[in-house]
């Protein structure tokens, strides 16, 4: 959000025309400087608008004139004086030659010292203007020395008062935030005190576990006791694992060997059948091989039952 202007137009157009009065070019740091407040570029900002609807004039500076003090010496007509002029009306005829040489002579030493005295008020003239422009020179580095030094004062108290606004700022925003801060604090201390309630109660009940836990480390001993005795047992029933684990090994190589076996008298039985319909009396014979091979292999089951406790059919091949 734009912050108001802290200076009214009317007061700006005042600041400038006097600015303008004085023979200097209204600027915004000028402005600033006796206003007092506002913002460089806001005022030149304005000072530009206001320049062009014509609310401030300017006036064509011209350069300082330096007045020459050079006094133009009119040569006045010098008339003879009168003692000469009766001179001359009475020897007029006589000394007219040597009257108009005296004269011409008496006009050139006079012009002569006009002339010298000319050149001589002409030179101080030069030299008081030399020494004005020299010294108007300084005058305008010195004024501009000064300006410059003015405006930089200017913009560094600008940059300074933003500084400051922002500062200003921060601070309204870290009031807030300590504000909440405190209310978190004591919303925090609160939760202390509740903490602290639960711990107390934590710490009965951890005391009523640590006799639990007392109670619970005799029954581990026993059981400890206890367990070592089952591991005892546990080695000696996994050692006649192992050796069942053996047998089976044992009964399951015979027990193939059986099943080979038994597929031989399958093949044979299938070839007695295909044999069987051109000799009956073949037939009958591998029939009863066959009958004996089912009792052998029934004999194997039962066998195999036995021992293992396990009872698998076994499939005979058609």
């Amino acid at each position: 959000m734009a912050r108001p202007k802290s200076y009214t137009e009317a007061e700006l157009i005042e600041v400038a025309n006097e600015i303008i009065a004085k023979g200097s070019v209204p600027k915004g740091w000028k402005i600033k400087e006796i206003l007092k407040r506002g913002r460089i570029t806001s005022i030149d900002g304005d000072l530009d608008r206001l320049i062009e609807e014509g609310k401030i004039v300017l006036k064509n500076n011209s350069s300082i004139d330096i007045q020459s003090n050079q006094q133009v010496i009119e040569q006045e007509n010098v008339q003879l004086p009168h003692e000469i002029q009766e001179a001359y009306k009475l020897v007029e005829s006589e000394l007219s030659d040597s009257l108009m040489n005296l004269i011409i002579n008496l006009n050139g030493v006079t012009n002569q010292h006009y002339e010298q005295l000319s050149t001589l008020r002409i030179g101080e003239a030069n030299k008081s203007k030399e020494d004005a422009i020299a010294f108007k020179e300084a005058a305008e580095e010195k004024l501009l020395a000064t300006e410059e030094r003015v405006r930089c004062q200017v913009e560094a108290s600008e940059i300074l008062e933003q500084e400051n606004a922002e500062l200003e700022e921060k601070l309204a925003e870290l009031q807030s935030t300590n504000t909440d801060l405190n209310t978190l604090c004591n919303q925090l201390q609160q939760e202390k005190k509740e903490f602290n309630v639960k711990i107390k109660q934590q710490n009965q009940i951890t005391q009523n576990l640590d006799i639990k836990l007392s109670d619970t480390v005799k029954s581990n001993t026993v059981l400890t006791t206890q367990l070592e005795m089952s591991s005892s047992s546990i080695t000696k029933l996994e050692n006649q694992i192992t050796s069942l684990r053996e047998e089976l090994d044992i009964t399951k190589k015979e027990l193939t060997e059986t099943m080979t076996e038994h597929k031989e008298a399958i093949s044979a039985r299938k070839r007695s059948e295909k044999a069987a319909e051109s000799l009956s009396s073949d037939f009958i014979e591998a029939k009863m091989q066959v009958k004996g091979l089912e009792e052998k292999l029934k004999y194997v089951e039962e066998n195999y039952f036995l021992k293992t406790g396990k009872k698998e059919p076994v499939m005979l091949n058609a």
